[in-house]
């Protein structure tokens, strides 16, 4: 166990340090918060073996800085399908649950119920459920035959990504990152596994060109370097679809 500003902790998570989170005298009170749970599949069966992650919601001040300090971590899920996290500060954490399976939609994902636990003196504990999704994978190819692609990745700092490509899916006012799952013979697939029985729209932004068809589109394509490109639409059953978007050039 270490202890950094005065809340002893494990190695399964970790304080980043905007601000001093206690001030003199307030002592290990604060941290004292435990959040618990339960992980079930879309039958509401529990899910052992599932990662649950869970953050502090940011505080912030004057220009959407950051003024108190922001735990991260993750936890898996024992054979009854339940976990548990002590020696949190008080707050409001944001709780995720990832399934076991590669179509299970992740419990924070879409317009699935955002677990939320908050933590205080009056009531330092919180207990949630989480529930996965039933999906199915869009899986999304580029040819990238010269290796010019840098991925933006979500854990990118906002203003200094040093990436070129962002792919993901939407379906209305909801947006999911694509995630890469493989690059081979310059083809790279990327995922999202999104909730069956939708209609949902691949996306690209990127900075390089991209001409092609992207199927099941009836035109071709095209994103211009800066751009930004929205392909057709796509209906998931209970499969996964394949959705060519084109060739880097």
């Amino acid at each position: 166990m270490e202890k950094r500003n005065g809340c002893a902790h494990s190695a399964a998570f970790r304080l980043v340090s905007c601000a001093a989170l206690l001030v003199a005298g307030a002592g290990s009170a604060l941290c004292q918060g435990v959040i618990s749970g339960v992980v079930t599949d879309h039958e509401g069966m529990p899910v052992a073996g599932a990662a649950v992650s869970y953050n502090m919601v940011p505080v912030l001040g004057p220009r959407g800085r950051i003024i108190a300090p922001v735990v991260l971590g993750a936890v898996q899920t024992d054979s009854s399908g339940r976990f548990s996290v002590a020696d949190l500060p008080y707050a409001a954490y944001y709780v995720c649950a990832s399934g076991t399976q590669p179509t299970q939609v992740r419990s924070c994902d879409w317009d699935l119920p955002m677990g939320v636990a908050s933590l205080s003196a009056p009531s330092p504990s919180a207990n949630v459920t989480l529930a996965l999704g039933q999906g199915a994978r869009i899986l999304m190819t580029l040819a990238d035959p010269g290796g010019k692609v840098v991925d933006i990745v979500a854990s990118q700092i906002r203003g200094a990504f040093g990436g070129n490509l962002k792919i993901g899916a939407k379906r209305g006012g909801w947006y999911v990152p694509a995630t890469l799952v493989s690059s081979v013979n310059g083809v790279r697939t990327y995922q999202v596994v999104v909730p069956v029985g939708g209609t949902y729209q691949p996306t690209v932004w990127s900075t390089l060109s991209i001409a092609g068809k992207a199927s099941p589109m009836s035109v071709a394509a095209n994103v211009s370097a800066g751009g930004s490109l929205t392909t057709g639409s796509i209906t998931v059953g209970n499969s996964d679809v394949t959705y060519p978007l084109g060739t880097i050039q």
